[in-house]
């Protein structure tokens, strides 16, 4: 109620530089959808010289990544652009947060930002206000003064005298939306003056001025309202479908021209916004005067936003009607979708919208948040969606395609190895044998039979296994599980020594990696570390480290949820260290290794393989730890030393105390060798560990 996307507008109106405009909402605290709608909206006005939304496809970048993505498309030779950001006060999620941050350092010299919200950000405000880059406006800048006041109350036909408007701005405390409500009612009411007017902070001043404001509509417009304030964002296609008549937007347009507290959203938008007072109040008089029609409301809005592809949108509305069947389903159709196009952000936070009573109703559902979680290194997670699933039944098809509830669980269960060796063939034999050749699963269930046979120490049968993986995974376009068989079958290759077939097998996995932009997922740690292998027995010292850190990078999210695999990476991994005469590096991917073991001890033969490569390395010589010997966790807060954080606003972000996040970050400073922060951060760019700072 202070006017600040009417000041933005303002802004926008009188800037001669192009403006790029984006409104926030809560769906964009997922950082992919965030820089999509950013990278469109700078588009508009400067044309972007790659596709970024395409790349941003890659879950998992850190913030510099996704900063630098967009940083890299944006024209060189033109000039400025102003971005406006409208209610950053919707952004929470630190991801989003930090990206946006190390965006705006590193924009071109004559771009400008513009940020508008109800409470300050947690981007980096104290650093810019120290290097006095920044300009803040605040509510006590945007409060009306007496003068302000006077010609307010004048432009309504009010004649009040300097007492009255002294006691109207001090009752008021200067708020522009309350003056405007006030003045309405004194208008309206016949009051002699502001002294009826309860003080701004008194509970019941907001029902007092809401009701003001509606006074003068009539009962259409008023009826329009009601039903239409539970939309966070309005247009008059959206208005129409929801009442089920015609003329929303004339209604939209006159009362943005007349109603201060109903806006026309900024940008050239045909989108609007009531005022958040206004909103709460009539919906809470339709809730209560019409309880009967609040489901069917929410109901129309979502079949609005299914049809216009707005599913998030859609599944929110169909849960606010209680359709919580419906709604499942809804997102079941486009859930893999979602999570491939990168947005896992919006995968989860839809999903934690459905209790254990609703998930377990679709088992199928909580078996694929398992899949997002282990993606993620989720590991409570996990174990609560694996809890789920374990007592859970389901008679129909699940719409992902898959033959069946069972066969699904079953392949996630291979991957989770909570059983030993023996559940994880017979779950692989139960899937394998369930989606037929048609399945778009038919790939996934030979990959794990592969990655069974492996693990029970049959390779012979693993290979085979991993050829027929490739077939499938090539009919069905299955990228993922065709760079996984190829990077197996390297790994197997190089088991028995036969280089020549390892070496095109891990080239052809890297490639596919970076084609379909995988490599920041946790199944490319198996590429990662056979491609370093390969590079290693050539001889090209240069790659092999590269493939390591891009390894490193993914280490954290190893761990006991995929007991097998995370132990057969950091294996490879060890070994390459051990051919590279990196003893710390090797001592610290077994630690993290045994650390697994010790929570998943039946997980076949590569627990033997784990201790012979510990004895093999108590035998090499003791070396300089250097940076192939940060643990897991020191490689969580390596990640987030270039935003300029504090210590606490580290440990906030990975939920840990701050003094632990110390006590790592000064062993990253030891084993780098250095003493400050800047030098701990050069050399991890320098070596692939964090993306390189824009500049």
């Amino acid at each position: 109620g202070y006017g600040k996307t009417t000041l933005l507008a303002q802004v926008a109106r009188t800037e001669d530089r192009p403006v790029a405009w984006l409104t926030i909402d809560a769906a964009d605290n997922d950082v992919v959808s965030l820089f999509s709608y950013l990278a469109a909206a700078i588009d508009r006005v400067a044309p972007l010289e790659v596709d970024v939304v395409e790349r941003l496809k890659s879950q998992g970048l850190q913030p510099y990544a996704i900063a630098r993505l967009l940083l890299s498309a944006i024209p060189g030779a033109r000039k400025g652009v102003v971005v406006v950001i409208d209610d950053i006060h919707l952004l929470t999620d630190y991801t989003c947060l930090d990206s946006l941050s190390a965006l705006i350092d590193g924009l071109p010299e004559g771009w400008q930002v513009a940020i508008a919200g109800r409470a300050q950000p947690s981007l980096h405000v104290g650093r810019w206000r120290s290097e006095r880059v920044l300009v803040e406006i605040g509510t006590d800048d945007l409060m009306l003064d007496e003068r302000e006041c006077e010609a307010m109350a004048r432009r309504g036909g009010l004649d009040l005298s300097a007492d009255e408007i002294s006691q109207l701005a001090h009752r008021l405390e200067g708020w522009p939306a309350g003056l405007y409500l006030a003045l309405l009612a004194i208008q309206r009411s016949g009051l002699e003056g502001p002294s009826l007017l309860p003080a701004r902070d008194e509970p019941y001043l907001v029902d007092y001025l809401r009701s003001e404001v509606l006074a003068g509509l009539d009962a259409d417009m008023l009826d329009f309202l009601r039903r239409t304030a539970f939309l966070q964002r309005l247009s008059a296609s959206l208005c129409d479908a929801v009442l089920g008549t015609e003329g929303s937007g004339s209604k939209l347009e006159s009362l943005a021209a007349t109603n201060a507290l109903v806006v026309r959203l900024g940008g050239g938008s045909d989108w609007y916004r009531y005022h958040t007072l206004l909103r709460e109040y009539l919906w809470a008089d339709l809730e209560q005067s019409q309880p009967e029609l609040v489901p069917e409301l929410h109901r129309r809005a979502a079949a609005w936003y299914r049809e216009h592809g707005l599913v998030e949108d859609a599944v929110v509305e169909l849960l606010a009607a209680s359709e919580v069947d419906d709604a499942a389903r809804l997102l079941g159709s486009v859930f893999w979708e979602l999570f491939y196009s990168g947005r896992v952000a919006t995968v989860r936070s839809l999903s934690d919208r459905f209790d254990d009573s609703a998930l377990g109703r679709h088992p199928w559902l909580a078996t694929w948040l398992a899949w997002t979680a282990l993606y993620a290194g989720q590991v409570g997670r996990v174990a609560r969606m694996a809890e789920v699933t374990d007592h859970a039944s389901f008679a129909g098809i699940p719409p992902d395609g898959s033959a069946s509830f069972e066969s699904g669980r079953a392949m996630l269960n291979v991957f989770l190895a909570r059983d030993g060796t023996e559940r994880m063939r017979s779950d692989a034999d139960l899937a394998a044998a369930a989606e037929p050749s048609w399945s778009p699963w038919r790939p996934l269930a030979l990959q794990v039979s592969g990655i069974a046979s492996m693990a029970g120490g049959a390779d012979d049968r693993a290979e085979q296994e991993f050829v027929e993986t490739l077939a499938a995974a090539r009919a069905a376009s299955a990228s993922e599980e065709e760079q996984g068989a190829l990077a197996f079958l390297a790994l197997l290759a190089i088991g028995r020594g036969d280089w020549g077939t390892a070496a095109p097998l891990a080239d052809r996995s890297v490639e596919i990696m970076r084609l379909s932009h995988l490599d920041s997922y946790v199944a490319s740690v198996v590429t990662h570390a056979a491609r370093a292998r390969v590079s290693l027995y050539r001889g090209d010292i240069s790659d092999a480290k590269a493939s390591l850190a891009n390894a490193q990078l993914l280490r954290p999210l190893l761990t006991h949820s995929m007991p097998w695999v995370s132990v057969r990476c950091l294996l490879e991994l060890g070994r390459a260290y051990v051919a590279m005469s990196e003893p710390d590096g090797a001592r610290a991917v077994v630690a993290q290794a045994e650390d697994i073991i010790r929570k998943r001890p039946n997980i076949g033969p590569v627990v033997a393989d784990i201790r012979a490569l510990r004895e093999q390395i108590r035998t090499l010589p003791l070396a300089f730890t250097g940076s192939s010997g940060l643990t897991a966790t020191e490689l969580r807060v390596l990640a987030f030393l270039p935003f300029h954080l504090s210590y606490r606003e580290i440990a906030d972000r990975l939920g840990v105390k701050e003094s632990t996040v110390k006590t790592h970050t000064e062993s990253i400073y030891g084993k780098f060798g250095v003493s400050t922060r800047g030098r701990a951060i050069e050399m991890a760019a320098a070596i692939g560990l964090v993306a390189g700072i824009p500049s």
